[in-house]
């Protein structure tokens, strides 16, 4: 019900729900995700950092919260050196060869502007999981920001190829090449 709320605007009471549930289940990390989602859609970036933190606290061995705090971090441009950073370091050490982990480490890095080490996440990403559409969009994307654009595009063709048909990634990577390239894929 939280959730359905959420996606009706209807935030405050989500947000009421998803911390009676999370009351309910403490030792429940999702929900603190769920709760930082919340916030995010509230506007509230301290807000759901604070939950994205508490839910890679909560179970400090599952590299998944630790790669999701990581991912927000960047993706949000908060705390990237100070909470980002070590996120991706803990969910990297702990699933070293994790796509996931280190598609989030790459996000990191170019988020700190470490082109080079970004670069070497996203491929040792996209070398355990070759047809990860996401972490060719942000190849692709770094690549742009290199001024490498032959290969940007070849990554931005396997996003686009590789990504659901309805799914962000997709219609990302399908704009930045008609607006870059000149054409749809």
């Amino acid at each position: 019900t939280a959730l359905y709320y959420r996606r009706q605007g209807k935030l405050d009471e989500s947000l009421a729900l998803l911390q009676a549930v999370a009351r309910q289940e403490p030792q429940q990390p999702m929900w603190q995700i769920e709760l930082g989602n919340t916030m995010l859609e509230k506007k509230d970036i301290s807000g759901a950092l604070g939950y994205y933190q508490a839910a890679a606290l909560m179970d400090q061995k599952n590299p998944t919260y630790w790669t999701m705090l990581a991912e927000f971090c960047a993706a949000h441009d908060v705390a990237v050196r100070e909470v980002g950073l070590n996120a991706a370091r803990q969910a990297v050490t702990l699933a070293p060869e994790d796509p996931a982990a280190l598609d989030a480490m790459g996000q990191v890095m170019a988020g700190l502007g470490d082109f080079s080490s970004a670069e070497r996440f996203f491929t040792q990403s996209l070398t355990a999981n070759p047809n990860d559409a996401q972490a060719h969009l942000h190849l692709a994307q770094l690549l742009i920001r290199m001024e490498e654009m032959p290969r940007a595009h070849e990554h931005l063709a396997q996003a686009f190829q590789n990504a659901a048909e309805t799914s962000d990634t997709r219609v990302i990577a399908q704009r930045l090449l008609e607006r870059l390239f000149g054409a749809a894929p």
